[in-house]
């Protein structure tokens, strides 16, 4: 019965009336996310999507990462150098 209703749900896409009708107060959370948002056809293919996208994304993460590394020896090497002068 479970699954019918949950099948029910998701064929609808209203999981509220589909507890109404059945006389239920709630359905599974996993059941209201899934008509809302859809269900991905294959979850291989939403792991692949992931791993390329954090693939394409590695490349600026090194860049933002050398970018932040260079602010910090400049940042260090100002107060050094303005300590240096006023000594």
């Amino acid at each position: 019965m479970e699954s019918a209703v949950a099948q029910e749900a998701l064929d609808i896409q209203n999981a509220a009336a589909v507890a109404r009708r059945h006389g239920l107060s709630v359905l599974n959370k996993g059941v209201q996310t899934a008509t809302k948002h859809g269900i991905p056809d294959e979850p291989r293919a939403l792991t692949k999507s992931l791993q390329q996208a954090t693939t394409e994304n590695h490349p600026w993460k090194q860049l933002l990462w050398e970018k932040d590394l260079e602010v910090a020896l400049w940042h260090e090497w100002e107060v050094a150098n303005a300590f240096g002068a006023r000594s």
